[in-house]
């Protein structure tokens, strides 16, 4: 009897140990990290206007969802082109995802923990070939960190779309060489208007914040104008939409004018626009708009200290003026300094 009583009870403790020896294997084998990329969207994407290479900055998040310390790894950027993705979807050529610069180290992430930041990744070599692409980042990419989880590292692919760097400007002169480098980019953009309702024409008020100012130093954007510090050959884009309110049916042949002062200088006349569509407008009530819209660009060498003023005028060379009830006038003026 005793000796059954042995044998049971090895049998228990065997038992128990082969239970235990399984549950602690298993939390063995939960006891890991587990990187995953949480959140990412694009922070500023631009291209070198020189060498034609990309760089771009990204927001994210990774979070380590396992039970340890991640310890050290890296996070690496993949492209795929858009423009071959166009011809892939045709079947005619492959379209692989391509390394983008080089991978970014990042720091152990204690269990449980979230990291959040911005990276930044340089296209060394080549690969970018379309004027857009495909994205996809990669966290622990050599699987240098024994993860309970390799295959959720990477994130899902965002589309990015580069503009052309701010920064350095190159300045060409038609039918001359370079003439100068802009390591600060002096350009601007601000909208105007007319002040009332009833005005017919007059110097614009320029408005306040601008749209943006990038060099203020040497860029004023005050109501009455834009006081420009720099003296250079700048190119201005303009941009002047106006709205007549009639009162009744009429004849009114409108024409619009715009100019802008630079300085003590002879205005520059930049357009002068008659409309015939108007005289058809037989309607009589004291809603009938007419609608006007006009873009110029032009490039004029601006003196330092130069105030800029935009004046713009609507009159009739033909029909009743009193016709017209009211007046809007607005738009925008921008501009950026070529060589100086």
């Amino acid at each position: 009897m005793d000796s059954m009583k042995k044998v049971f009870t090895l049998m228990a403790l065997l038992i128990a140990s082969i239970s235990f020896a399984q549950k602690a294997g298993s939390n063995a084998a939960g006891n890991k990290p587990d990187l995953f990329i949480k959140k990412i969207s694009v922070v500023e994407a631009t291209k070198n206007r020189q060498t034609d290479l990309h760089t771009v900055k990204v927001s994210l998040t990774i979070i380590n969802n396992g039970q340890v310390s991640s310890g050290n790894t890296v996070l690496k950027m993949m492209i795929q082109n858009s423009d071959v993705a166009r011809q892939a979807s045709q079947g005619t050529v492959s379209n692989p995802w391509l390394e983008f610069g080089s991978p970014v180290a990042i720091k152990p992430l204690d269990a449980g923990k979230e990291l959040t930041g911005t990276v930044t990744f340089t296209e060394k070599t080549k690969v970018v070939t379309g004027e857009s692409f495909r994205a996809s980042f990669i966290a622990d990419p050599l699987n240098s960190v024994d993860e309970s989880d390799e295959t959720n590292n990477a994130s899902s692919a965002i589309e990015i779309n580069p503009v052309p760097e701010a920064g350095a400007l190159v300045a060409m002169l038609p039918g001359a060489a370079v003439q100068g480098k802009i390591e600060l980019p002096t350009r601007f953009s601000t909208d105007f208007s007319i002040p009332g309702f009833s005005d017919a024409s007059g110097f614009v008020a320029f408005k306040s914040p601008a749209r943006y100012n990038l060099d203020p130093q040497n860029i004023s954007i005050n109501r009455d104008g834009i006081r420009i510090g720099k003296r250079g050959l700048y190119h201005f884009e303009l941009y002047v939409e106006s709205q007549l309110q009639l009162k009744n049916a009429t004849s009114l042949l409108p024409r619009i004018v715009a100019s802008l002062s630079v300085g003590q200088l002879t205005p520059y006349n930049l357009f002068q626009r008659t409309f015939l569509e108007i005289t058809n407008n037989h309607e009589s009530a004291s809603n009938n708009n007419f609608f006007f819209g006009e873009l110029v660009s032009f490039d004029i060498y601006v003196e330092a200290g130069s105030l800029i003023r935009v004046h713009t005028s609507i009159s009739s060379p033909v029909g009743p003026f009193r016709d017209i009830q009211g007046v809007v006038t607005g738009g925008h003026l921008s501009g950026y300094l070529i060589s100086e």
